[in-house]
């Protein structure tokens, strides 16, 4: 069985991988417990656990918890009295802390002229991992934009299947031409995301709304794109347009957080 020490490595391990999961620490006992304080156990959403906070009936009702924190994304402590509640022999009382393995928000950012590379300086120290996607190369220099952790020098499918697409995914789409972003809004809208905005003009957000919904794409889904992205601010340059951007990006991660 996987050491305490061991568990936070593995805990390290799943959120540097992008793996959802919760972390089981039994913070308090009294009686007689099959665990004792500082015990922990990892929770995978796919149904692995790693390590024991004490086997039988208190272990299958704590990963059921568990999966609960990881969907909600905040942690929670729960009690349990062994022969009372859970008809256990042991006799005694544990508490437990369970947290979700928090892993950071991705960041696509299709586009890195001018305000896409604004955007990646912007949005840096808000704890995206940022991905530049451009098919220009003077574009995505490693030079150019130091602050993304990832480059993708095209904007073919291929290259794009690479992304972990997921309700933690942010897409900005600024690219050189109307028909690029048509054809990433399209590629992004059938997959997970917990944002979509897109560069342009209302006229443009018109024309776009009535290519998908030509196109078969769910009126829920197309409603959620916002075009022109970013919160009004009468920005004018890159960086103030990057500015509004970001703030929207925040407004809706941390409505997300609440509800």
């Amino acid at each position: 069985m996987p050491q305490s020490t061991d568990i936070l490595t593995l805990a390290a391990q799943a959120a540097q991988n992008r793996e959802k999961s919760a972390l089981v620490t039994v913070i308090d006992c009294s009686g007689s417990t099959p665990r004792k304080p500082g015990a922990r156990m990892l929770v995978y959403k796919d149904g692995r656990i790693a390590g024991s906070i004490g086997g039988g009936v208190v272990e299958h009702k704590i990963v059921s918890f568990a999966n609960k924190v990881i969907e909600q994304n905040y942690a929670e402590m729960l009690t349990y009295k062994l022969t009372a509640e859970l008809a256990m022999c042991c006799g005694g009382q544990m508490t437990f802390f369970v947290e979700p393995i928090m892993t950071k928000p991705t960041l696509l950012v299709m586009g890195c002229g001018h305000v896409g590379k604004a955007l990646i300086e912007c949005a840096t120290p808000l704890g995206f991992e940022i991905y530049a996607i451009d098919d220009l190369e003077e574009n995505v220099k490693a030079e150019r934009i130091p602050q993304a952790q990832h480059i993708i020098n095209s904007y073919e499918h291929s290259a794009l299947h690479e992304i972990p697409f997921g309700q933690d995914t942010y897409i900005v789409i600024a690219t050189r031409e109307h028909r690029l972003d048509q054809e990433l809004l399209e590629f992004s809208l059938q997959h997970e995301h917990a944002f979509i905005g897109c560069i342009g003009s209302q006229r443009k957000a018109s024309m776009q709304i009535q290519r998908l919904q030509g196109k078969g794409f769910a009126k829920e889904a197309v409603d959620k794109i916002c075009c022109p992205v970013g919160l009004d601010i009468a920005a004018q340059t890159p960086e103030e347009i990057a500015v509004a951007i970001c703030a929207q990006m925040i407004q809706i991660r941390n409505q997300a957080l609440k509800s």
